[in-house]
This record gives C-alpha cells, structure tokens and sequence, in this order.
C-alpha cells in the first residue's frame, strides 16, 4: 500500500510540474504576442500620424 501511494505521490509531481511548465511557456508566447501586437499598434499609429501631418487642413 505504501508503494502505491508513493507512486501516486510521483505521478502527481510530474503532473504538476508539467502543468507549470505548459503554463509558463504558454505565459511567454502571450507575452511575445503582446509585444508583438504593441509594435504593429505603434507602427500604425505612426504611419496615420504621418500622413495627416502630411495632409493640409481644410477648414
């Protein structure tokens, strides 16, 4: 009985320890893709800056 509990013991540390490790790879591919998503949104917002500076004002 004591061994089986102790595999049981086993089995639920490498559960655990896969399920942290799954977590924090997919906690880095979120944090690339936010950084990802930042650089499309700065690119953008600075091409649309450029061209209405570059259009004059009708007023």
């Amino acid at each position: 009985m004591e061994d089986l509990m102790k595999l049981f013991k086993v089995k639920a540390y490498k559960s655990c320890a896969a399920m942290k490790l799954r977590h924090k790879q997919e906690a880095k591919e979120a944090e690339i893709a936010l950084h990802e998503a930042e650089n499309h949104l700065d690119s953008s917002m600075g091409a649309t800056m450029e061209a209405t500076s570059a259009e004059p004002l009708n007023w």
